[in-house]
């Protein structure tokens, strides 16, 4: 069935018919030669009695819809028993064996194309729903338009032009919702009109729930919307405005929103910083709140970070060899009760600083993985579980710095650990983000050109620099 064939013409929330489905069994059998819309003409008109109050039910439903948003109302086998029933009433004009329920499966599919019908059910459903006061059918073209939302598709058309004539017959929580923001029905504009007004709200989604949209993140329309919403943020440079961006995305008990949707929020949020650098204690709380939501961008098994450009891993992985250089000197004097690692630190927190630096892990000893254990329950910062473990039973002690510095892999270690350069090229290079090492494994012969004892008076740092700046 075309869509757009559903309506002949349309007004603003007042054209009324009155004719129900649900008088077909009493009356419209009695002359087979009769159309469908001949037949509901010729009813009594009555006055209809008013609406019960259906709060708690619509209440119950939203809830439903909130918890399961992509829960499926019907099953492939379902859906033909539901064809085939109405297909045989539709030809026969016996209704006693088909529901309401019935009808409204095979117009769902109708719609959304994933059924096909013949002429006969084609012509019946579009007449029914044009003529319809029952608002389980109504019911069915509102979520059906918000859930296969286009701009300027005809079926999106079709359907706002559908729900504002039937208007007066839409189920309550559909009619205060369609009132309420009356820029839903705009086939060309909804979504730039709600996004700008979800920028002015500290909590989109809940001030989205208030005004009676079930499934703030689902369906065509809202994802149109989240997009036009972030075309519309400003630049994210400030806490209160990563919170109005995260009580989207992870709203407090509820659902949080897909990965794709998600992966396009995070380039937003680091947007910014693509080619600048934010005040130390934003980027801390951005990091955070980042790797907290998703995970470690350099974990190879993590799903979501595919989704998000490449440009804004870089600049969160950079981000994130800064924080694990830090977490190591705090780690490693924990473990060692010495400070024989801070020169090491500020030597290569130095090439952090100066843009050198592009990734870093860390690979922890498994006395040092159990400070880092601890240090974690204390502060609840997950930096300190960003490592792999060092596993060598020789240097059980040993843990890691493992670094891209320009065109090199360095391999740097704690305790009497040379400094070791890999080029890239090499294959005998470690792969970053792996989760073991063993650094006997990595280490070289002695007297091996590509490493070096760390000496008392510093030589060891002009070596470095000489070979990974050149």
């Amino acid at each position: 069935m075309r869509t757009d064939e559903l309506i002949c013409g349309s007004s603003w929330w007042f054209r009324q018919k009155r004719p129900t489905f649900r008088r077909l069994n009493g009356h419209c059998r009695r002359d087979l030669n009769m159309s469908l819309i001949q037949a509901l003409r010729s009813l009594p008109r009555s006055r209809g009695a008013a609406r019960p109050d259906t709060g708690a039910l619509d209440a119950a439903l939203r809830s439903i819809a909130e918890a399961f948003p992509d829960y499926s109302k019907a099953t492939a086998a379902t859906l033909g028993e539901a064809v085939s029933k109405l297909t045989a009433a539709v030809e026969s004009w016996q209704w006693h064996q088909i529901s309401l329920g019935d009808v409204a499966l095979v117009l769902r599919a109708s719609l959304t194309g994933d059924v096909a019908t013949n002429s006969v059910v084609d012509s019946f459903l579009r007449k029914e729903v044009q003529a319809t006061t029952s608002g389980i059918l109504l019911g069915v073209v509102a979520e059906v338009y918000l859930a296969h939302w286009q701009k300027g598709e005809r079926r999106t058309s079709a359907l706002a032009a559908l729900i504002q004539e039937r208007s007066q017959h839409l189920p309550v929580r559909w009619n205060n919702l369609f009132m309420s923001l009356p820029e839903l029905l705009d086939i060309q504009a909804a979504p730039g009109l709600i996004s700008e007004k979800m920028i002015q709200q500290d909590d989109p989604y809940n001030w989205l729930l208030g005004h009676g949209v079930t499934s703030p993140h689902a369906g065509g329309l809202m994802a149109a919307t989240h997009s036009a919403w972030l075309a519309k943020l400003p630049p994210v440079r400030s806490t209160r405005q990563l919170d109005h961006v995260f009580a989207w995305l992870r709203p407090q008990n509820r659902p949080a929103i897909g990965n794709d949707m998600a992966a396009g929020a995070i380039n937003k949020l680091v947007e910014p910083w693509i080619s600048d650098t934010p005040p130390p204690d934003f980027q801390s709380v951005l990091l955070e709140r980042i790797v907290g939501a998703y995970g470690d961008p350099r974990e190879r098994r993590n799903d979501f970070w595919p989704l998000v450009a490449g440009h804004t891993r870089d600049v969160l992985n950079r981000w994130l060899a800064g924080k694990s250089m830090d977490a190591l000197l705090e780690i490693i004097t924990r473990a060692t009760a010495n400070h024989m690692w801070h020169a090491r630190h500020h030597f290569w927190k130095g090439l952090y600083d100066r843009g050198l630096v592009q990734e870093a892990w860390i690979a922890l000893s498994r006395p040092a993985a159990q400070i880092a254990d601890d240090m974690f329950r204390k502060t609840e910062n997950k930096i300190y579980t960003l490592a792999g473990v060092q596993v060598s039973r020789e240097r059980r002690d040993t843990c890691l710095l493992i670094m891209r510095v320009g065109q090199h892999i360095v391999v740097e270690g704690s305790h009497d650990y040379r400094v070791h350069l890999f080029k890239s090229t090499d294959s005998r290079a470690p792969v970053l983000y792996q989760p073991q090492y063993d650094a006997e494994a990595l280490t070289f012969p002695a007297n091996d050109p590509s490493a070096r004892v760390h000496d008392q008076f510093g030589h060891w740092m002009r070596w470095v620099e000489e070979r990974v700046l050149t």
